[in-house]
């Protein structure tokens, strides 16, 4: 998320899905923190996402969807709104991204706000697929 008056980008999670690619987000398993990415590729995915951020002017919320094969990432798609994931994060770390979110918005800036951005907190919660009739 970034605020319409600054660079400052706050990102709320980095999500991991378990399973390979092909399931949908919807009903794929997820660990945050990332359980097998080293810290370097989750460094490069927090770097382009602030640059995704900024180049795209995005204010409030932003959902990025990457692909890593053979330490190369890859960009799937960026929307520049909410996602049935943002509950999730801020069920599992505890910072609420939504309430945030919704100030920046209005004009409320990220430190106003008394939010750093590398707010999240390291707890792991798991998703589990839900089947669809």
């Amino acid at each position: 998320m970034r605020s319409a008056t600054c660079t400052d980008v706050l990102i709320g999670g980095i999500m991991e899905h378990v399973e390979q690619a092909g399931v949908h987000s919807g009903d794929s398993s997820c660990s945050l923190p990332p359980n097998s990415l080293s810290v370097e590729l989750q460094d490069e995915l927090r770097a382009q996402t602030r640059k995704l951020a900024r180049a795209l002017n995005v204010v409030g919320l932003m959902n990025v969807q990457f692909a890593i094969q053979n330490n190369i990432v890859y960009v799937l798609e960026v929307n520049p709104r909410a996602s049935r994931t943002v509950p999730f994060v801020s069920k599992a770390t505890g910072v609420p991204i939504a309430k945030i979110a919704a100030r920046v918005m209005t004009g409320g800036k990220l430190r106003d706000l008394g939010v750093l951005p590398s707010a999240y907190q390291s707890i792991i919660r798991s998703r589990k697929p839900c089947s669809r009739s």
